[in-house]
């Protein structure tokens, strides 16, 4: 074989191992910025649907002008090839969401944020179980900050039994990849292990739901770098129906879950924590469900629907509202013989007839998309816009603005 020929063949071999090369960097590069894509959009879609003083809530049934733009995604989503929420790769030209639905209930039974505690106290609004806690502020921000080891725990203590439909939400923050946490609702000897209910598991290769009586688990990947920053977590149950969502993820869904229902919410330390290795708890929060609808409308004859978000100056549904919309749908089905008018209202700010023309466009796309989703039909749902013509608050205040900013459902069969 001559010289020339061994030269072009070694040149062939490292452009192709080159290309290789190239192609598995591209390939993490896509992985990567997709799992940054999952993140962000279920941080959006959190922002959304939380607390109802940021700029996204004035986006909800009203005339929002001075809104944020809106989230245009559910949950998170990846188009072409990539990673999909499972590890699976994704088909060119398809996008796969994970369905991003948690919805907080209605009725507030504890927060903390440890604000109104002093830096190095435990918290009074918790009660200690064991080991060593304090409030700490990590770049501007309150923390409880554990550092005695392995079962070391807390306790919130709730003024009444958890209801049949509640959520908890709090965030946790890791200093090394092997610390674990769990949370029950009801109190947890050191023997967690034999724990008879379902309890909720987050570390940084997987987190979900266990049961750990009964040898079952619930758990889903989760990427092994997400704790290393604030990372949110969240629950909602109705009646043995547990969703888990770690870090806008949703990483368990489990219909059959066997919940202990106390007046406790119990947060664990199951790995060593140290002052070298901490583990930190940040604000937390317990609601009761939302009301039950179809109740609330034989005793009250209409009620306000909660969690219905639209894009800024528009009548277009923002995705997040889909939870809820799925709530009115199951009822109307359930009950065929339901008729229904769908109500938009907004606040006083801005032009009146224009008020009154987005608040009739709103409603309509509401009744739309019940009778396109699940099959109502159209004699059973009428929509109108009322603008600002019936406020329920006043319109001096950003509160009383929120409160009339509003869809109504009003049954129109009696």
């Amino acid at each position: 074989m001559s010289y020339t020929i061994i030269r072009r063949t070694l040149l062939l071999i490292g452009i192709s191992l080159a290309a290789a090369s190239c192609a598995t960097a591209a390939e993490r590069l896509v992985d990567r910025a997709g799992r940054a894509a999952e993140r962000e959009a279920g941080e959006r879609v959190d922002r959304g649907v939380s607390a109802g003083a940021d700029a996204a809530e004035d986006a909800v049934t009203g005339n929002g002008d001075d809104a944020a733009a809106s989230s245009t995604a559910q949950g998170s989503s990846a188009t072409g090839t990539g990673s999909a929420t499972n590890g699976t790769a994704v088909p060119t030209a398809r996008t796969v969401s994970s369905n991003y639905d948690f919805q907080r209930g209605d009725r507030p039974l504890f927060s903390e944020d440890y604000s109104s505690d002093n830096l190095g106290d435990f918290p009074r609004g918790l009660e200690l179980v064991e080991g060593s806690w304090d409030v700490v502020d990590v770049d501007g921000r309150r923390w409880l900050r554990g550092t005695g080891g392995r079962g070391s725990a807390f306790d919130v203590v709730l003024p009444e039994v958890l209801p049949e439909r509640f959520t908890i939400e709090y965030e946790i923050m890791y200093s090394h990849n092997n610390q674990q946490t769990i949370m029950a609702t009801s109190p947890v000897d050191r023997g967690w292990n034999s724990y008879e209910g379902t309890l909720i598991y987050v570390r940084n290769i997987q987190s979900g739901a266990r049961t750990p009586a009964a040898g079952r688990e619930f758990l889903a990947q989760v990427s092994r770098d997400i704790l290393s920053d604030p990372t949110p977590v969240k629950v909602m149950v109705d009646g043995n129906h547990m969703k888990v969502f770690v870090n806008g993820r949703r990483v368990s869904n489990v219909p059959n879950a066997e919940i202990i229902r106390s007046d406790r919410i119990h947060f664990q330390d199951v790995y060593f924590s140290t002052p070298d290795d901490p583990i930190f708890f940040g604000a937390i929060r317990v609601d009761a469900g939302g009301r039950d609808l179809y109740g609330a409308l034989e005793r009250e004859g209409r009620v306000t629907l909660e969690g219905i978000y639209f894009d800024t100056g528009s009548d277009q549904l923002r995705p997040e509202s889909h939870a809820a919309l799925a709530e009115v749908g199951a009822m109307l089905q359930e009950y065929s013989d339901l008729k229904l008018s769908v109500e938009g209202h907004t606040d006083s700010q801005g032009d009146e007839s224009y008020n009154m023309d987005l608040s009739d466009r709103r409603a309509a796309s509401v009744r739309s998309y019940l009778i396109q989703e699940f099959g109502i039909g159209p004699a059973r749902l009428t929509s109108r816009g009322l603008g600002e013509t019936q406020p329920v608050a006043s319109n001096d205040t950003p509160e009383g603005r929120q409160q009339n900013r509003r869809v109504e459902l009003v049954r129109i069969d009696r």
